[in-house]
């Protein structure tokens, strides 16, 4: 029954706790922290697809300003050529749902005989110009911000730099596995975008601790676009995510997909990934855990420690430099990063938005990929 499901979820948990305690890995998870302030709960509203707003401290903003949002409409042509005859197919994030009887309709209609090399050549294509629509959908998310009076070229967060980094998170979303997708760090809400853009199907709930100004119409912006999809989890993680965890058994040991990339203190940081792990759908053997900045040495160090108790096995690792735009060919073939943003703009290709401070200010990345060990 689902009582006898959640009870048995909660009793791995408390059997995680104990295993790790135990071999002495996470001693301060098992300590009460008392210093961590209730914070809030933004979530999505089932009858109208907005934001309920409880339980706020005083510092944090009691309303989220209404504002109308023009919704992101656009789409990507990719042009084929079938038995010498050009052919278009067009891509949107909406239609494209990881629906492959729409290509193979496609391909079936303008030629029986070329059907898997028309399938075939259209797979990657259809890849990168999602990618590129996920690239338009940031820039247009910026513009809404920038109307809205917010300076973001020195906002924190540059996910959206790393293109190799994206292409294995997008991948992962993709997944005819993944149907719920946890976060911690939010930020600008652009991972939370890929994943939403990326899996039609999925539900992501993102955790953060709403530090910054522009948190809040971001999450009006992603409940606009995908009602029903999304939510946020506004407080420290160190609470957040046991709390949501007894409150949502939908969630927890039920996700498919966690990206840990909040904060870098040796607590947090280990008691994210521990959570992380709690979090995963054990009956899904592809469910897996992104570490976002394992080349900072206190990242690091929870990682090498949870792949060193055997409760994870790293299943890879993924280094990544910043790029300032991306460019394409006329059939979306293959998309390419370009360092320099005057060398992207002579080419015409992509720049990616608020991208000047990205050459000077930003390292190389380096991701973590595990998953539980059965």
């Amino acid at each position: 029954t689902p009582i006898e499901r959640l009870e048995a979820d909660r009793l791995s948990a408390t059997k995680l706790v104990s295993m790790i305690c135990a071999r002495g890995i996470l001693v301060l998870l098992c300590v009460e922290c008392a210093w961590c302030a209730k914070r809030s709960i933004f979530t999505d509203n089932a009858e109208n697809g907005l934001l309920e707003e409880f339980n706020f401290s005083a510092n944090t903003p009691t309303t989220v300003p209404e504002v109308t949002i023009d919704l992101f409409h656009g789409f990507k042509e990719i042009p084929i050529e079938i038995d010498g005859e050009p052919h278009v197919f067009n891509v949107t994030i909406q239609d494209f749902a990881m629906r492959h009887s729409l290509v193979e309709t496609f391909c079936r209609r303008i030629s029986s005989s070329e059907f898997f090399r028309c399938t075939n050549a259209l797979k990657q294509r259809i890849f990168n110009a999602l990618y590129l629509l996920y690239i338009d959908h940031t820039t247009h998310l910026s513009n809404y911000l920038t109307s809205q009076g917010f300076d973001l070229r020195y906002s924190e967060g540059g996910s959206l730099f790393f293109m190799e980094l994206l292409k294995v998170k997008m991948n992962l979303a993709m997944s005819k596995n993944t149907a719920v997708i946890c976060e911690c760090g939010f930020n600008l809400g652009h991972s939370s975008l890929l994943w939403l853009v990326a899996n039609p199907l999925a539900r992501v709930v993102s955790f953060d601790l709403g530090e910054h100004a522009y948190v809040y119409p971001v999450a009006r912006y992603l409940h606009a676009h995908f009602p029903r999809r999304f939510s946020l989890v506004l407080g420290n993680s160190l609470e957040t995510l046991p709390k949501y965890a007894d409150q949502h058994a939908e969630i927890f040991g039920k996700t498919d997909l966690f990206f840990v990339d909040g904060g870098h203190e040796a607590t947090v940081a280990q008691s994210d990934l521990f959570w992380a792990i709690a979090y995963l759908n054990k009956d899904n053997t592809h469910a897996t855990i992104v570490m976002d900045d394992v080349q900072m040495s206190v990242v690091r160090t929870a990682w090498d420690r949870m792949i060193a108790s055997g409760l994870l096995i790293e299943a890879g690792m993924v280094t990544d430099s910043a790029s300032a735009c991306v460019e394409t060919d006329p059939f979306l073939s293959v998309v390419s990063t370009v360092r320099d943003r005057l060398s992207c703009k002579r080419m015409q290709g992509y720049v990616l938005p608020n991208a000047d401070p990205v050459l000077t200010e930003m390292k190389d990345v380096v991701i973590g990929l595990a998953r539980l060990k059965r």
